[in-house]
């Protein structure tokens, strides 16, 4: 999120206040312990959910529920002894909302290395000779905010340093665009999405969920005039693009904690205390959201709903016989929330550190049958010659696990034909399936994975998933084929390649000036920089209409770095076996959509013709496998006459 430049002395007052009277102080304890020695545990952290309101930073309780306070350490920590007596001062005999306050501490998790991080976090956390310390006053630490995933061995290490050392739970925070990593050491996660769309936050929020961590979502409710990033007309525009993150946050009860700022310095005092229009609606709605949170029984959330997922598009399959394609999902990271439709996703758990990561779990309920399923939809653009599936997985005996992974057709899921079952497998191993000839000729196939248990006991291990492979060998196609335009009921023309598969080596060809600096790789075209030469990659495909066309739109997803590093990208299009008529081409830096619209008037009765892309790079300068330009996906839009 845009952080807050500065503060006023009354924001300083309050914020020391909230450090030294409520911050952390309301956790029940029998006694207070001094924490010199190291911790064998880490204490745990209540998941506030959905029914308590935060705020980043500090905030008046009249507004909120806990705290995402905040504090920067240093070597030696300032006034250690009184910041601690104050905290044992503060420390309440009541168990209230406070007890879900996460401190910020920033030491150095960005642009220091992993011993200062270390060294500044001990000499705030460390007793010393007449100072002890109570981390175990201490509900839970976040590493910094808004990370981005870089550097992941600094706050990854500091975060096993403070749980094994203090036993404090440690919280890590992504921004945006990034999802949780689950290579990454947390007891919980933080994380801003601002702007989003309903169905994507959704989608990105089930990333943190999916961890089976607490997880804090941190909603727009800022001052809409407040000049340090999007600005809205009205406090009525804001909530219409930013409040549906309530409405999803509820629904897999989610805890939030508002970023509420107001005023030149972004100040929360400003917030409480502006008298606006704007800000007075804006208040106001946010207080009966909170009210709303509030009134809500535990034991309601998360919703039903909250346990199905669409997916977001068909996997591509297909290849040769000496190189099928090779779908493969090892469980590491979240392609299976995009690419199959998820049922039973709240007794699903992806594991992540400290616990060893890549498997997905179904957790067991003592007393109750557990389920879950993924389905994928696989499409091949040339018709299928055969189709096998792989499944590592266990199903332990103990809780009565079956693992079942099913092959179909039918697009409504009733008829399973082809189908394989693992029970009494308390170790990882492989179901496999094949189509048996079933699926030859065809182009569309569904897979289900499907998992059950019916633990008697608690604590029982479940299923567990470890790779799924599929393997997709296609009719070898005609020579000179051309991609063809599909047509929908209202005569719009499509086509799209995301270069997933090679069936783009059956389309057209490739003409690579060095091999070794150019070419296919990672699902996708580049070319790099060669000493002492300019060279190309070169791709044309061949494309057909099942009409004449009288509107044609070619786009291609590219980059090209030619400031720096001569590259650049030109699209060009020309009928069947002719020279390019038209073209555009990339200037300056680029990464995005690069478009070339045909002038209507000049496409004749075009109806077959080339598509060029040429990726070009102007250096002469030797930078091995760098790229200056590459190339990610081609969508044609048209319309017919």
């Amino acid at each position: 999120m845009p952080r807050a430049t500065g503060s006023s002395s009354a924001d300083r007052d309050h914020h020391q206040r909230f450090v030294l009277r409520c911050w952390l102080s309301l956790v029940l304890l029998v006694g207070i312990i001094n924490t010199s020695d190291a911790q064998s545990t880490t204490h745990s952290y209540p998941d506030p959910g959905y029914r308590f309101l935060g705020v980043y930073g500090g905030g008046d309780d009249r507004h909120f529920d806990y705290h995402l306070g905040k504090l920067s350490l240093s070597d030696p920590f300032p006034d250690k002894a009184a910041w601690w007596d104050g905290v044992k001062a503060s420390r309440a005999v009541r168990d209230d909302t406070h007890r879900h306050d996460v401190l910020i501490v920033y030491c150095g998790e960005r642009d220091a290395d992993l011993e200062t991080g270390k060294r500044r976090l001990d000499a705030w956390l460390a007793a010393e000779k007449d100072c002890p310390t109570y981390p175990e006053l201490i509900p839970a630490i976040c590493l910094g905010e808004e990370n981005t995933g870089g550097r992941v061995e600094v706050p990854d290490g500091l975060a096993r340093y403070v749980r094994e050392k203090y036993g404090i739970p440690v919280f890590q925070w992504y921004t945006d665009p990034f999802p949780p990593d689950p290579n990454l050491t947390a007891d919980g996660w933080i994380w801003d999405s601002y702007g989003w769309d309903r169905v994507g936050f959704r989608k990105h929020l089930m990333k943190f969920v999916a961890l089976g961590k607490p997880a804090i979502c941190v909603p727009w409710a800022t001052d809409p005039h407040w000049p340090q990033w999007t600005q809205y007309p009205t406090t009525e525009a804001l909530i219409n693009r930013e409040w549906h993150q309530f409405d999803t946050s509820r629904e897999f009860n989610v805890s939030c904690a508002a970023f509420a700022v107001a005023g030149p310095t972004g100040s929360v005092n400003h917030w409480m205390g502006s008298d606006s229009a704007d800000m007075v609606q804006l208040r106001a709605a946010l207080r009966l959201k909170r009210e709303e949170m509030h009134d809500t029984r535990a034991g309601t959330l998360p919703l039903l709903s909250a346990n199905y997922s669409a997916r977001d598009r068909s996997v591509p399959v297909g290849g040769d016989r000496d190189a099928p394609s090779v779908y493969e999902e090892t469980f590491s990271e979240f392609h299976w929330l995009h690419d199959a439709d998820v049922r039973g996703f709240l007794g699903l758990k992806l594991t992540s550190r400290p616990e060893e990561p890549g498997y997905l779990l179904l957790k067991t309920k003592s007393g109750e049958t557990s389920r879950a399923s993924l389905v994928y939809r696989f499409e091949s653009y040339f018709p299928l010659e055969s189709v096998e599936v792989t499944l590592d997985a266990a199903a332990p005996t103990d809780a009565r696990c079956r693992n079942t992974l099913a092959i179909s057709t039918d697009e409504l899921g009733r008829d399973w034909p082809l189908e394989v079952t693992q029970h009494s497998a308390d170790k990882i191993d492989s179901l496999r399936l094949g189509d048996g000839g079933s699926l030859k000729g065809r182009h569309v196939f569904f897979v289900r994975v499907s998992m059950e248990n019916a633990a008697q006991q608690a604590g029982l291990a479940g299923n567990r998933l470890d790779r799924l492979r599929v393997r997709c060998e296609h009719q070898p196609p005609q020579a000179d084929t051309a991609a063809k335009l599909s047509s929908d009921l209202y005569g719009n023309l499509t086509y799209e390649d995301d270069f997933t598969t090679k069936r783009w080596s059956h389309l057209g060809r490739l003409d690579v000036g060095h091999p070794t600096h150019g070419g296919y790789r990672d699902r996708g075209f580049w070319v790099g920089m060669t000493g002492g030469f300019a060279t190309s990659t070169q791709l044309v495909q061949r494309i057909s209409s099942p009409q004449p066309l009288k509107q044609l739109v070619v786009m291609a997803d590219c980059s090209a770095n030619g400031p720096s590093l001569g590259g650049s990208m030109t699209l060009s299009v020309g009928p069947c076996g002719e020279k390019p008529k038209w073209e555009v081409q990339t200037q300056g830096v680029h990464n995005g959509s690069l478009k070339l619209e045909v002038p209507a008037g000049e496409l004749g009765s075009l109806q077959d013709f080339d598509l060029h892309v040429t990726l070009h790079s102007s250096s002469g300068v030797e930078n091995g496998d760098k790229a200056c330009a590459t190339l990610s996906k081609l969508t044609i839009e048209a319309k017919g006459e």
